[in-house]
């Protein structure tokens, strides 16, 4: 699958579907797509206030507008955020069901050690043929002509 025909999937074709398998590359072309967006989003809407040398916000350099491009800035990127929220997490469980687990396996990311866990079933290799969750979505054609020959 395609960086195109993966966005295509996950953003018109199954936005809210949770049930069925996805692909290895289904998965982490999204991924990043979800990564690049994030990046974007910080670029045109940062969230800028100004701080002291420990860190913290100093209220002495805050403005009216500092706070108002802000919480402007921080709107824009929550409704960009919560638009893409949904596909990433049916992408998501449907990887987990592409490697034989349940969705609910999704809240050992909550643990944050989880992460690793859920991280290693996102790059194993799906179930060959159909599982509980549906057909493999690598299936291939058995009646499908040989386009390359094997030396002898």
């Amino acid at each position: 699958m395609t960086f195109l025909e993966s966005l295509k999937t996950c953003l018109v074709d199954k936005y809210a579907t949770f049930s069925g398998r996805a692909s290895r590359s289904e998965f982490w072309w999204f991924v990043l797509f979800f990564i690049i967006v994030g990046f974007v989003l910080d670029m045109l809407f940062p969230i800028d206030l100004p701080v002291n040398s420990d860190g913290v916000i100093d209220k002495e350099l805050l403005s009216a507008e500092d706070l108002n491009v802000a919480l402007r800035n921080s709107v824009a990127q929550l409704i960009g955020n919560l638009f893409l929220f949904i596909p990433y997490l049916s992408v998501g469980i449907r990887r987990l069901h592409d490697v034989g687990r349940s969705a609910w396996w999704q809240l050992i990311s909550l643990t944050g050690i989880g992460v690793i866990l859920l991280i290693y079933w996102s790059c194993k290799k799906g179930t060959p043929g159909p599982n509980r969750f549906g057909e493999d979505p690598l299936r291939r054609d058995d009646n499908a002509p040989i386009t390359a020959q094997i030396p002898e």
